[in-house]
């Protein structure tokens, strides 16, 4: 048994107490469990759990080290909306439960992003929440080419688009009116971003088959993968994305459902 905790804490400067009284918690849990607790960027290879400390920025930076070391991922939220760190620091049961040896995990897909340029790789990445293509300011709108599974989509004319996995249909695909999809399908969301034609709508596709994304002629723009590695794009450059054979080890909470964090955090349902 994997005895080591590695602890991702949020390092803005913001929500200290919040942060404080989370650490010290998980840290007494560890200690009554015989746990041994490092803090990130230090690393063993004993490392049997990652806590996040903070909000959704924080754990999605905990996700990418998550993957690396093929353990599970817990969030504690120390941020101001925390929608993937479910846990709050006032639930003792629920931090002494995500170190138990059997805990619950759910597989989360994740997205592997490539850009190749005239025959060679320029970039390769991996999407726990989503890819962003934008147009630069001083350029005009995207001309996109896609194809998916060896199929000819429409051209999106568009000043952007995002490719969401669905634990990111909640981020900025949502802001832009993209659909919500259950965090444990197999799939993605095709959202253009202030798209020229009022028929383009959001797309939702299997994400086991490649999606081609091509820039057409005088194109250019930038890449952004979960907001962080940022790639320059210009005419001619390929995209593919498709599903990664890594999948993200989530623990979610066990005292409330998915929707119930819809409900919680995005105010899902409410009338009022």
């Amino acid at each position: 048994m994997k005895t080591g905790i590695l602890l991702y804490i949020r390092k803005d400067g913001r929500k200290t107490d919040d942060v404080e009284r989370a650490l010290t918690l998980v840290c007494a849990a560890a200690r009554e469990k015989g746990l041994t607790v490092l803090i990130h960027p230090e690393k063993t290879y004993d490392i049997g759990l990652i806590i996040a400390i903070g909000g959704d920025g924080t754990f999605l930076d905990a996700s990418y080290e998550a993957l690396e070391l093929d353990v599970p991922l817990a969030g504690v939220n120390a941020g101001s909306l925390g929608f993937l760190t479910e846990i709050t620091p006032d639930e003792h049961d629920e931090i002494h439960r995500i170190m138990e040896p059997r805990v619950r995990v759910q597989e989360r897909i994740v997205l592997a992003v490539s850009v190749t340029r005239d025959g060679r790789v320029l970039h390769y990445g991996s999407a726990v929440n989503e890819l962003l293509i934008m147009r630069c300011n001083d350029t005009p709108m995207l001309d996109l080419g896609l194809r998916y599974a060896g199929m000819n989509l429409p051209h999106y004319k568009a000043d952007g688009l995002i490719v969401a996995t669905p634990t990111g249909s909640t981020a900025y695909n949502l802001s832009i009116n993209g659909p919500i999809l259950f965090p444990t399908e197999h799939a993605m969301v095709l959202n253009a971003v202030a798209p020229h034609a009022l028929t383009n709508r959001p797309l939702v596709l299997p994400s086991n088959s490649e999606l081609e994304i091509i820039l057409g002629e005088e194109a250019s723009g930038v890449l952004s993968i979960d907001g962080r590695s940022i790639t320059s794009l210009i005419a001619g450059d390929r995209l593919s994305v498709q599903e990664s054979s890594r999948m993200l080890k989530f623990v979610p909470s066990s005292r409330r459902t998915f929707f119930d964090v819809l409900a919680r955090k995005l105010h899902f349902g409410r009338r009022d």
